[in-house]
């Protein structure tokens, strides 16, 4: 009968302990990339790509958005096969700050930059491809639409911006 007692008490002790603490922040981060071609064409155009992670303060959010393309090289009588990512891969964590979230951000865009000729392909040669990396940690307002990063691409002669907009989530 005591020990029914003691445990029982002990459950209410860790359960009123558990209550006490704060829940953690969660954070709804819309990242934006958006890429604008060379405004010197005669046809220039604009795509953006949106993608949207739910994640608590203090943890890492990842969204790997990409194709794994393999590729041959090393010598004919021992070819080794490999794979490379193409598409976007996001890793963010918020923290929480005084005036809004904290938020560590690193971003990567690749693609295949031109189209290879099948004689080069043929030898092994590696796909030529294209990748833009952001880092970027900074603490922004929450609500509010951030230009985390703008650059030159000076390979493709397009223009990027990339936003972030962070939301707290009410638990």
């Amino acid at each position: 009968m005591i020990r029914c007692l003691l445990v029982a008490a002990l459950g209410f002790a860790f359960t009123a302990i558990a209550q006490d603490r704060p829940p953690i922040p969660l954070y709804r981060l819309n990242v934006e990339i958006v890429e604008q071609s060379d405004p010197q064409t005669s046809a220039p155009q604009t795509m953006r790509r949106n993608y949207e992670m739910l994640v608590e303060a203090n943890t890492l959010g990842k969204i790997n958005a990409s194709l794994r393309v393999p590729y041959v090289s090393g010598r004919p009588d021992e070819p080794q096969v490999h794979t490379v990512a193409l598409g976007s891969i996001i890793e963010c964590t918020p923290r929480e700050a005084e005036r809004g979230v904290r938020v560590d951000c690193a971003i990567e865009s690749s693609s295949v930059f031109a189209p290879q000729h099948r004689s080069e392909m043929a030898a092994g040669l590696p796909p030529q491809m294209q990748s833009r990396q952001i880092r970027a940690a900074a603490t922004i307002p929450l609500e509010q639409r951030v230009l985390l990063s703008a650059f030159d691409d000076p390979v493709t002669q397009h223009h990027l911006d990339v936003f972030l907009t962070a939301r707290r989530v009410a638990q």
